[in-house]
């Protein structure tokens, strides 16, 4: 096993942790956050995903639009 494949095992079982599940939807490993507003609910939902053997963080909005990206280094993840 090389180091890369540790490292990503041990990123995956950190975000399993905080709640994250996958789906095959989004290809990848999402959790729902929601928050009550005066006209009723918002939800965003968090996703973690690889593509192009890069990690990356995205945040959809309640309506389904991303506003927020990034790259994750999963070194920092697994500490």
């Amino acid at each position: 096993m090389s180091v890369i494949e540790l490292s990503e095992k041990r990123f995956i079982r950190c975000i399993l942790e905080n709640g994250f599940l996958y789906d095959d939807t989004h290809n990848g490993y999402t959790r729902v956050w929601e928050t009550n507003t005066p006209d009723g609910k918002l939800q965003c939902l968090e996703v973690y995903k690889q593509e192009d053997n890069q990690w990356k963080q995205i945040m959809y909005g309640s309506d389904g639009n991303i506003f927020f990206q990034e790259d994750v280094n999963i070194e920092k993840h697994t500490a």
